[in-house]
């Protein structure tokens, strides 16, 4: 059954700067696993640029690893192409995870997805749709990550979806 999969909530973080800052970074050289995953090589990301090369990372990264929402980062320029992001200035404290869902969901995964996504909304998380079975996740300071990984565990074990952590932030 593959009607009514939206994803939600759907936010798009600063895609529509309010002060009319936000630009494009990009990561390039995307590492590729086993499966040939991700299907990019490299990714753009809005960001708000903070000066001398500097941007913070304005929406929740869908293929980069190491990267969250709100970190700042340091680029590099070319004159024909956008700023590449260098390396990590300051982290945000955000976790980023991405889940790719089950083409096979039958009526009975498909109500436990709907529940798993509530499950999600009121931990408050905010999450980004890539495509009707792909999204991506930004876990904000606050949330508990160990009841995100948690409901994620539970898409996997019921066959909803797969998940992958773009990046963990740890306190410690």
């Amino acid at each position: 059954m593959t009607d009514n999969l939206r994803v939600w909530p759907v936010r798009a973080h600063g895609r529509v700067s309010q002060d009319g800052n936000a630009h494009k970074i990009i990561v390039k050289d995307l590492r590729r696993d086993v499966d040939d995953w991700p299907p990019v090589h490299q990714e753009a990301l809005w960001a708000l640029n903070l000066g001398d090369g500097r941007y913070k990372v304005d929406n929740v990264p869908f293929f980069a690893k190491n990267l969250s929402f709100g970190d700042i980062v340091q680029t590099e320029s070319t004159e024909d192409e956008l700023p590449n992001v260098s390396s990590v200035l300051e982290r945000s404290g955000h976790s980023t995870y991405r889940v790719i869902v089950s083409p096979d969901l039958d009526a009975t995964k498909h109500e436990e997805y709907h529940e798993l996504l509530k499950t999600l909304k009121h931990l408050r998380v905010i999450i980004e749709a890539g495509s009707e079975r792909f999204f991506a996740i930004d876990v904000p300071p606050g949330v508990p990550v160990q009841a995100v990984y948690d409901v994620l565990e539970l898409g996997v074990e019921y066959g909803i979806w797969d998940f992958e952590e773009g990046h963990f932030f740890d306190l410690h």
